[in-house]
């Protein structure tokens, strides 16, 4: 198809008609728009579009042939967005771990096969990443059972050229009148916006982000590290709720702490307005240059220890004012007995998560829980939760620092980035305790450095800048006077000011207030007994369990009915229905399983997208539905077991 100047120019206006009524921003940025990309429209070469900023072609030949080329690959090598049909690399004694495992073993075996075919009938949800000249938006729109779809165009002259070159109002009619519920369209700054990108998910729902299929129709340096970052992303608003062990452990480590008679640190409406500044240390490699400042100035700062730096403090002879842990599992107390010694534990209040393995709030001066908002043991409690604490060690000391009312706090070893291998100060225990970790910090997304350039992260450490930004948002908001200053040469942290070390002395030498009256009463201000009466255990444990077998018989009826593929995205959305009912009256019940249903029916999903025959399809669904009731019979038993838990 040869397109003349007026025909571009018509359909160019066609396009921003329709865009004001439907996308009203895009066609405001867009009317007027000045672009440094052009439609090249040549009868020999074919049809491209020449970038004027790097003096390059975006297609190496005519765009339509090698989007068609480009579209049968994919058609034959599809994209799955965030699940990989590998194995859980996690001990079976999981339930979780074990029963997904043994899905995908069970797919492998009845499919023979991780390839995918796009010729469902189940709704698909589907991101494209890249609009160029939008002819394979066209096929995939026409061809595929699209229930969802988001497009992002980082690049804003190539959408521009789109307007003139696509027919938009065609494009999304054909979606819409085909079944396709949500669309859309993010272009420049808005594409490159994972906020913006998950809350599209979020609006989805997590199982259907979960089962995302991707199309990538050019890539370029920022969009190799982008779509990375992209997918961490997601992946961490879906795994943002805990599954099914991870919570069971809570409410035992919960219900322990309860029994234990640990007290609750509460610090809500309690006033507190320190004059002097907080500061937040972890054990990131910028701690060995600013170790001197806690030496120098200790006495001014209020000192929060997270995880591994207690032991790099107490051989500098730094006493911390207060320490810190998220973590659920033994092994952060393990640490804390390895590399410190008790006489200094002893002169340290420490302040660890609801659902911390309870020896730890023994060894130290004195113990006290806060309550770790999203966690099912934190749900046993009527009072107000901490927010943001997640998801590692050091977004609790900041979180910390701001329920105790500082207005400014500085981060010390809070790289959250890297270079090489180097992600921990030396004499941290990650040098001698746990290399075991060093599989899940490898280096894989590049972001801004505090000070310019880039820097290494990878998901962890992604999970935990994204979080500490948004953090520090919400804090600001709350409190605006709330200040966070970086002198760390890691990752640049949204909304924390950089501090080169010149501007940091200048700081620091400027205190005058003592730390010393504040650090001695913050304890008794915010720290409270237990009450009985604050807990209702024999209605909690009736509920628990009526509402579990009420959610057993909604599964068997709706699962009775799912014998085809197709069906199946009619069980889902019961499913989630009563998910919803259960979020609003059993909380508790809902942190339980939520996260490992949702992760065990998207790798359900994922069978059924196998390119393979219809029977084979069904026969991995007649079996997948046997051990997702098998999986219900073992969270019935492991509930109950809680029941030695309870206190009272």
């Amino acid at each position: 198809m040869t397109l003349t100047a007026k025909q571009l120019e018509e359909n160019f206006e066609k396009n921003i008609a329709f865009f004001e009524k439907g996308f009203p921003k895009l066609a405001e940025k867009f009317k007027d728009f000045k672009p440094s990309a052009d439609l090249i429209l040549d009868p020999d070469l074919g049809i491209n579009i020449f970038d004027r900023k790097k003096e390059a072609f975006l297609y190496p030949g005519d765009g339509r042939l090698i989007t068609l080329k480009q579209i049968a690959y994919w058609l034959e090598n599809p994209s799955f967005f965030t699940l990989a049909p590998a194995e859980m690399d996690e001990s079976e004694g999981y339930l979780h771990t074990r029963y997904i495992n043994r899905l995908v073993r069970l797919r492998k075996e009845l499919l023979k096969t991780d390839r995918l075919s796009l010729t469902s009938t189940i709704p698909m949800s589907l991101l494209i990443v890249g609009v160029g000249l939008g002819e394979h938006l066209k096929f995939l729109v026409e061809n595929l059972n699209l229930e969802n779809l988001l497009i992002l165009e980082p690049n804003e002259d190539f959408f521009y050229i789109s307007l003139h070159y696509l027919n938009w109002e065609e494009l999304i009619k054909t979606f819409t009148e085909k079944g396709g519920l949500r669309i859309s369209i993010l272009v420049g700054e808005d594409a490159k916006d994972t906020d913006r990108i998950s809350g599209f998910f979020s609006l989805i729902g997590a199982f259907k982000a979960s089962t995302t299929f991707l199309y990538i129709h050019y890539l370029d340096e920022f969009l190799k590290n982008f779509v990375k970052e992209l997918g961490t992303e997601v992946v961490r608003n879906i795994s943002f709720f805990g599954f099914f062990d991870d919570e069971i452990i809570s409410l035992k480590h919960t219900l322990t702490n309860i029994k234990n008679r640990v007290p609750l640190f509460n610090p809500h409406s309690k006033g507190l307005s320190p004059d002097i500044p907080a500061v937040v240390v972890g054990s990131g490699p910028s701690l060995e240059f600013l170790l001197p400042y806690l030496k120098r100035y200790g006495d001014k700062l209020f000192i929060i220890s997270c995880g591994t730096a207690l032991g790099i403090l107490e051989k500098h002879g730094i006493k911390p004012d207060l320490h810190t842990n998220i973590e659920r599992i033994p092994l952060p107390y393990e640490v804390a007995l390895k590399t410190t010694s008790e006489e200094f534990r002893k002169e340290i209040p420490f302040l660890g998560a609801n659902n911390n393995y309870p020896p730890f709030f023994g060894i130290f001066k004195k113990g006290a829980m806060f309550l770790k908002a999203g966690d099912a043991g934190a749900d046993l409690f009527p009072q107000e939760k901490l927010y943001y604490v997640n998801p590692t060690v050091t977004n609790t000391g900041l979180a910390l620092a701001f329920y105790l009312g500082f207005k400014k706090v500085y981060l010390f070893g809070v790289d959250l980035a890297f270079e090489g291998k180097k992600h921990h100060a030396k004499g941290s225990a990650y040098d001698t305790l746990l290399k075991d970790m060093e599989k899940l910090l490898k280096g894989e997304i590049e972001v801004e450095g505090n000070f310019g350039g880039k820097v290494v992260t990878n998901s962890i450490f992604y999970s935990s800048l994204k979080f500490m930004g948004e953090s520090i948002k919400y804090f600001k908001g709350v409190r605006k006077e709330f200040e966070v200053f970086n002198p760390n040469r890691g990752a640049k942290i949204e909304g924390a000011t950089p501090l080169r070390e010149e501007e940091l002395e200048n700081h620091l030498k400027e205190l005058k207030e003592n730390k010393k009256t504040f650090a001695e009463r913050f304890w008794q201000e915010t720290v409270e007994p237990l009450k009985e009466e604050w807990f209702d255990f024999p209605k909690l444990k009736m509920q628990l369990m009526t509402n579990f077998y009420q959610l057993k018989m909604v599964m068997d009826e709706v699962l009775e009915k799912t014998e085809r593929a197709e069906d199946f995205a009619q069980t889902v959305a019961e499913f989630y229905d009563y998910i919803r009912v259960i979020r609003n009256h059993n909380p508790i019940l809902y942190h339980l399983l939520h996260g490992t249903l949702t992760l065990f029916l998207a790798h359900l999903q994922f069978g059924l997208f196998a390119d393979v025959p219809t029977p084979q399809k069904e026969l991995y669904l007649k079996e997948a539905k046997k051990l997702l009731r098998e999986m219900l019979q073992e969270m019935e038993k492991e509930i109950y077991n809680l029941y030695d838990y309870f206190p009272f």
